[in-house]
């Protein structure tokens, strides 16, 4: 059996792919699926079935591309909050998946849906070898409770504690955990920097553990954990099964700093860093094209979503030049937009940082800002 972890930078998001005997499960996947697929290859192994453990709401879940592209199936817990989900498994109900015994546990507190899965080793049959916890447990930490309904967080962080100690902790000290997060996600307050933890480690310290029902439900209720604005965007595209990333990275087109600085003038240069950055430098004439409070992973998805609300609008057969800090958001957007049509778009070769490097002239206040929308009137 083998354990391979998928982070993603920013969104301190972990997927997993566990393999056996050439087979392959992957859980929670976001939509940017050719790490995971690449990830199998590498391994030979064959994805099989993908597991989701709950509605995400700080990334779109990968869950139904993935499947597409690997002829795989989607399993999920029965509750009506999990969409797209080609098996269902009950409350306890046990699997065996790619020679793996899989145990459903419905585990509400976080979201009302939240489900772990439970793995067992053939040759130890009762105990535990590991469960993924989704956002329920966390390493050090639990999901946060506010999500659902805030006025409802004391409630629900009292159904996580139930959660925890009724269907994990019976697991045994020795079930490694794995969670959909680690340190630095806003899915939880305090979460612990380490990779690596066992039910028995987050027993001696973690707070659900530590603390009693009604300590752990004020604690709850006294977190400040901020809900950026993308979140009920990413909740319902989930809900909806998640849409497919419109962006495949070899298909964008890069255009090198010293050819760029001789032909800015024969187009619109879009600027994709936030507008403090904009403003400490930018090329002369371009705008600074920037939705408030999205990492890069949810940016180029909104700009999907809504590029024909960007106002001044963007020719779509006149000349476009992406630039960022170093080339990663405005590749990916320019991605987005040659895929919806935009016929003359290109990604500037190392972002500002070559440009700089290069001496080239730069341009210095916020007045070319464009494009700031309201993310939460959008999405209304």
């Amino acid at each position: 059996m083998h354990l391979h972890r998928m982070k993603t930078p920013g969104l301190a998001h972990i997927a997993y792919l566990l393999g056996n005997k050439g087979e392959a499960i992957v859980v929670d996947p976001r939509r940017d699926i050719d790490e995971v697929l690449a990830a199998a290859r590498e391994r030979d192994l064959v994805i099989k079935f993908i597991l989701e453990t709950h509605r995400h709401e700080d990334f779109v879940i990968g869950s139904g591309a993935l499947a597409k592209a690997a002829g795989a199936k989607i399993v999920s817990g029965d509750h009506p909050l999990f969409g797209q989900s080609d098996i269902r498994m009950r409350d306890g109900e046990e699997l065996d998946l790619i020679g793996l015994r899989i145990r459903a546990l419905h585990t509400p507190g976080h979201t009302p849906e939240s489900t772990c899965y439970a793995v067992f080793l053939p040759d130890v049959p009762g105990r535990a070898f590991g469960v993924f916890t989704g956002d329920t447990l966390f390493i050090g930490e639990t999901g946060r409770t506010d999500l659902p309904d805030r006025e409802k967080t004391s409630d629900n962080a009292r159904l996580l504690f139930a959660s925890v100690h009724e269907k994990l902790l019976p697991l045994g000290d020795q079930a490694l955990v794995w969670p959909a997060h680690g340190s630095g996600s806003v899915c939880g307050g305090n979460i612990a920097e380490r990779d690596d933890s066992t039910l028995g480690l987050e027993r001696a310290y973690n707070p659900v553990f530590v603390r009693s029902a009604d300590d752990f439900a004020r604690a709850k209720v006294a977190e400040r954990i901020p809900r950026p604005p993308y979140f009920s965007l990413m909740e319902r595209l989930n809900l909806e099964g998640g849409k497919p990333l419109s962006v495949k990275p070899g298909e964008v087109p890069f255009l090198p700093p010293s050819k760029f600085a001789s032909e800015s003038k024969q187009g619109l240069v879009l600027d994709a860093r936030d507008p403090e950055a904009f403003a400490s430098g930018h090329l002369p004439g371009s705008l600074n094209l920037w939705f408030a409070g999205l990492p890069v992973y949810m940016y180029v998805g909104y700009l999907d979503e809504h590029f024909e609300k960007v106002q001044p609008a963007l020719p779509r057969h006149g000349r476009i030049a992406l630039v960022c800090s170093v080339g990663h958001r405005a590749g990916l957007a320019t991605s987005v937009l040659r895929r919806r049509g935009f016929t003359e778009v290109a990604n500037v070769l190392g972002g500002m940082t070559a440009w700089g490097k290069l001496g080239l002239p730069t341009k210095q206040g916020p007045e070319r800002t464009i494009a700031t929308m309201d993310i939460e009137g959008a999405r209304r």
